[in-house]
């Protein structure tokens, strides 16, 4: 009874907290001042690694956020890291997502953009309600910088086990280029993050054969593909690894006959 009791508590716990998370995101473009901005944002990331990580790897998802959040605001406010600044993709990308963002939000909307420049249309998106705040936008990559950890344990996990995907998670936290990408306004990291994640839901699919697993992982391949048509062989793989399931499938199912 106590243990039924306190499942419904966390359950209230939960649903309270993702109410609040909610509210902290529609609340941060009222607010005109971008360090209030800054506040709400690292409460509304915090409260989202919180969320969504399995308590087992929790600490280590919260301590690759603060890694990356630690660098982002090294490069905003005490030394340019390298290839932030004028002449760097990080730097395009920014600067023509401001361009957009001054046409407004209905320009936008309509004229939707896929490729390279998908990334510049998102964070012209995010400058049309929140202004120019840069730290806004490096915070993103690094939240999902962070989730890359948590994705990689999820396909550790299926994969081996607890041990090993916890030693490759803590491996990705600290892996230099994974905290460089997500530390700038840099493609990659959502790029990364919608990969591993449709591995994931890919993996999902071949253990357990449900089809929503399968439509995850197709989307989010999609996404990685939005951002860079070089993903396009990712698809194709998949379209692959499909074909080879079926097929020995089919098989062992007539073998069984």
């Amino acid at each position: 009874m106590l243990e039924k009791t306190n499942i419904k508590e966390n359950k209230k716990l939960k649903i309270i907290l993702i109410v609040l998370d909610l509210i902290i995101l529609c609340v941060i473009p009222i607010f005109k001042n971008f360090y209030f901005q800054d506040i709400l944002f690292l409460v509304f990331s915090f409260l989202t690694i919180f969320l969504i990580s399995p308590s087992k790897i929790k600490s280590v998802v919260v301590i690759s956020f603060i890694i990356r959040i630690v660098f982002v605001l090294i490069d905003i406010y005490l030394i340019p890291l390298p290839e932030s600044r004028v002449g760097s993709d990080a730097a395009m990308f920014e600067g023509i997502a401001f361009q957009w963002s001054q046409m407004g939000l209905p320009w936008l909307l309509n004229n939707f953009t896929s490729g390279s420049f998908m990334y510049s249309w998102i964070i012209a998106i995010i400058y049309s309600f929140v202004g120019r705040n840069l730290f806004i936008i490096q915070g993103l990559n690094a939240l999902f910088g962070a989730f890359v950890v948590l994705n990689v344990y999820l396909i550790g996990k299926e994969t081996w086990g607890h041990r090993e995907a916890y030693l490759a998670a803590v491996i990705s936290t600290f892996f230099p280029t994974l905290i460089y990408f997500s530390a700038l306004p840099f493609r990659e990291i959502p790029i990364i993050w919608s990969f591993t994640l449709g591995v994931y839901f890919v993996l999902l699919w071949f253990k357990k054969t449900k089809l929503l697993d399968f439509i995850a992982g197709v989307l989010l391949f999609v996404l990685s593909l939005g951002f860079h048509t070089a993903m396009l062989y990712l698809l194709l793989a998949l379209i692959i690894l499909v074909v080879i399931s079926l097929v020995g499938g089919a098989r062992n199912h007539s073998f069984v006959s």
